[in-house]
């Protein structure tokens, strides 16, 4: 099976030139390098001198210089690529000319040649780059060879200075290869390969201008898993059939093609010049490949797809990823395992099981659902906090037998668990270090103001069990003190659920513990902070979450 690294690193390339190689940004900087040496050249003519310098020579360097200054920046973004290795070159012999007119092969102008193998280092392919430094090198050799006072000081004058101009710019080829790896480490998914959601919202801004441009199309296929909630997604542990689904995508796609990664459970690809029938047609080959992949796992295991085009769907990039991702919740309501495209009857459909959804939970519940990811990406950095700490719930709630309806409210809580957390300041929220006594009073104020917030949205049993979800056994916790059997059961499952969530993820104040050792510490504090049989079941039920997944035999898979 193909590695889950390869396959996308044109995507990841082509984004990393729009920093460095952008023709715009390129052309100023060059146009700054002409205009500077220009400059100097003139200002060096106020200062007094033996009489060997040539003013006209001077001065004609320096119109040239201004003149190719000019023109790069009213045309620069227009010119192509190859023309900044020819500017180089001539900003190269306007520097002999220099040294030339100067009459001294000694000139300290030869120190401009640095900006040019900067530049050539930095905005230029490392190929392109030792060309224009080897163009410098010989160019200088050839003058000094003109010079009357050749001797061993000239070559040893030449040596010098190419040296220190080879290993400069070789020193900021290194430093931009490190910008470059930053860059797209910072809009890589480490998992897949693939973009993250970010990488993949700047690609398809990028796309949705240039189809603007061009007026041409440009499709987004969102991929969901359905039937698939690993229990964990956090210290190190590879959430392998997002994997295996990634692959399919990879098998599909185009050269020109964007692939992404969203979340847990969802994937994308950006389709430009991709017409909606075509676009379902490529999502219906994913569906097929994704079919293939997720060969052994159970049948519930399946994908949703929803697509959505521009401008047909949506003028911006957030209304076409959001009619995509309406195409997809629309295919889960028929069914899943199909996809459809985004239309404003879909939309009707989606609204409509969503009101149905939520019809006895109040009207409030939507805005406190939104609330909570907001609060997420405030708290921890990511939008899957809650949604973790909700399905850790929902397991342990049907591994202690509770009842289907039981389990869902106990899965909600889970969701809604820390949404009091408005009310702690960004400052305690975010503290890297240890809080004071004053910092964790505030702190400790969250689950009363959840509570409150949970019971405007008519939830009053799953409120109870939020003020409860930082109360201990041992009667420690807080905000009452309550211990053992005063404690709701519901509570006492939230309790574990977060702790666990929390241990096995990054935080500003700490790293993710590796999940055994998040383990073995909940089994060390079972009967003081956490209840003994919650926290029994929830191990068991984490042990075997692997093997009932049959992820076991496809990890395999993935690493052959």
């Amino acid at each position: 099976m193909e590695h889950h690294g390869q396959g996308l690193s044109d995507d990841d390339n082509r984004s990393v030139e729009h920093y460095t190689r952008d023709p715009g940004v390129m052309a100023r900087s060059l146009a700054y390098i002409f205009g500077a040496g220009a400059s100097i050249s003139l200002l060096a003519l106020a200062i007094p001198n033996d009489g060997t310098v040539d003013p006209n020579r001077v001065v004609l360097q320096a119109v040239c210089g201004y003149a190719i200054c000019a023109l790069l920046g009213a045309a620069g973004p227009r010119l192509p690529r190859w023309s900044f290795q020819v500017f180089l070159a001539v900003a190269t012999m306007l520097i002999e000319w220099n040294i030339y007119a100067s009459g001294d092969s000694t000139s300290p102008y030869a120190a401009l040649y640095f900006w040019v193998s900067i530049y050539a280092f930095y905005f230029l392919p490392r190929r392109e780059a030792v060309m224009q430094t080897g163009f410098i090198v010989f160019a200088y050799a050839v003058l000094l060879s003109q010079s009357p006072d050749t001797g061993n000081a000239g070559v040893l004058r030449w040596a010098i200075t190419m040296s220190a101009l080879v290993f400069g710019g070789a020193l900021i080829g290194t430093l931009q290869d490190r910008i470059t790896t930053l860059a797209r480490a910072m809009r890589t998914d480490p998992d897949t390969g693939m973009l993250n959601r970010s990488g993949m919202r700047e690609a398809l801004d990028a796309e949705i201008d240039r189809a603007r441009r061009s007026r041409s199309p440009l499709a987004v296929i969102v991929v969901r898993i359905d039937g698939h909630r690993p229990l964990s997604a956090g210290a190190g542990e590879r959430n392998v059939v997002v994997e295996l689904v990634a692959s399919a995508l990879r098998r599909v796609k185009r050269g020109m093609d964007h692939a992404a990664r969203l979340g847990e459970r969802e994937v994308a690809l950006l389709a430009p010049d991709c017409e909606p029938n075509d676009a379902y047609l490529v999502a219906e080959r994913i569906r097929a490949a994704a079919r293939t992949e997720l060969e052994g796992l159970p049948a519930s295991i399946t994908v949703s797809l929803g697509v959505a085009c521009y401008p047909e769907h949506g003028a911006t990039a957030e209304s076409v990823l959001h009619a995509a991702s309406q195409g997809v919740a629309a295919a889960e309501q028929l069914g899943r395992d199909r996809t459809v495209i985004y239309s404003s009857e879909i939309a009707s459909l989606v609204l409509a099981a969503e009101t149905r959804s939520h019809e006895d939970r109040g009207g409030n519940l939507a805005a406190v659902l939104a609330l909570t990811e907001v609060l997420d990406i405030r708290d921890a950095g990511t939008a899957s906090h809650s949604q973790t700490v909700g399905r850790y719930s929902e397991t342990i709630a049907r591994e202690l037998g509770l009842s289907d309806e039981l389990i869902e409210r106990v899965r909600l809580a889970g969701i809604l668990h820390d949404v009091g957390k408005i009310a702690v300041p960004d400052g305690v929220l975010n503290k890297p270090g240890k809080l004071d006594d004053d910092e964790y009073e505030q702190m400790k104020k969250h689950p009363e103001v959840g509570a409150l917030i949970v019971d405007g949205a008519d939830l009053k049993d799953v409120a109870s069990w939020v003020i409860a979800h930082h109360e201990r056994p041992d009667g420690r916790g807080y905000p009452f003190g309550l211990s053992g059997e005063e404690i709701p059961l519901e509570a006492r499952i939230l309790a574990v659920a977060d702790a666990y969530e929390a241990m096995t993820v990054d935080r500003v104040y700490r790293g993710a513990l590796p999940v055994e050792e998040a383990r073995e510490e909940l089994r060390r504090c079972a009967g003081s902070q956490f209840d003994p049989r919650v926290v029994e079941v929830f191990l068991e039920a984490l042990e075997r979450d692997d093997t009932r997944l049959g992820i076991d035999a496809l990890a395999e898979r993935v690493e052959s």
